[in-house]
Order: C-alpha cells, then structure tokens, then sequence
C-alpha cells in the first residue's frame, strides 16, 4: 500500500459522567502513543462516480507492528504529522493480521472516515 507513513495517536470515545449543568460531554482517553502507521486514501469506485453517489472520504490506515489488540470501531485516530496532521480519523472497519505477531511483516488494518478536526468539538 503506498501511502504516507507517520507517527498516530490513537484515542478511545467516551461519555464523561453527567455534570451538574446537565447531561454528558464526550471526552476521549489516549489508548496508544506514537503509533507507527501508514496512511492512503480510498478511491471511491467507477461506478459509484457515475451513479454521482456522494460517499465519505475514507482512508485505509496499517499499524505495525501487530499487537494493538485494543483497537476498536469508533475510536479515533490523530496523525502527528503528514498531510493529515491534527485531523480527526474515526475508525469504521478493523482487520486483524492473519500472521503471527512475531513475523516482521505482521500489521494491523483500519478503515477510517474523515472526522472534524482535532481542536474542534463534533
């Protein structure tokens, strides 16, 4: 897969404990820093350009080594640096190697759609 490779933040969603004001806010917790990861985009299909279906902007991310068992959909992926750099990726789809953790080519595979940007509230 070609594609840029950079550093990643990985952060889990979740629902702070009500307030006093009323109702939840969402706070995400660091699960993973300075993840080695490379990132692409997705090409949308011929065919779903021709039917002018208007599809998220997605991207195909690889994780290695394997062993980032925490992993999960809807969590939230923060490049470092590269053209993403700050930007919000919510993970949608995860694949899990099919080789041993111990082999040198053993990665882990996250589909993931653009999200607002880091600094800002979605």
């Amino acid at each position: 897969m070609l594609g840029v490779e950079l550093l990643v933040d990985i952060y889990a969603q979740a629902e702070a404990a009500d307030d006093t004001v009323g109702g939840s806010s969402r706070s995400d917790s660091l699960r993973y820093a300075a993840v080695r990861a490379r990132i692409a985009s997705d090409r949308v299909s011929a065919d779903f350009r021709a039917q002018g279906l208007e599809l998220p902007r997605t991207v195909r991310i690889i994780l290695w080594p394997d062993g980032y068992d925490g992993c999960r959909v809807d969590d939230i992926v923060v490049p470092r640096t590269g053209p993403w750099a700050s930007q919000r990726l919510r993970v949608t789809g995860v694949q899990r190697s099919s080789l041993p953790a111990s082999h040198p080519r053993a990665h882990m595979q996250l589909t993931a759609v653009h999200s607002a940007y880091a600094d800002r509230e979605e």
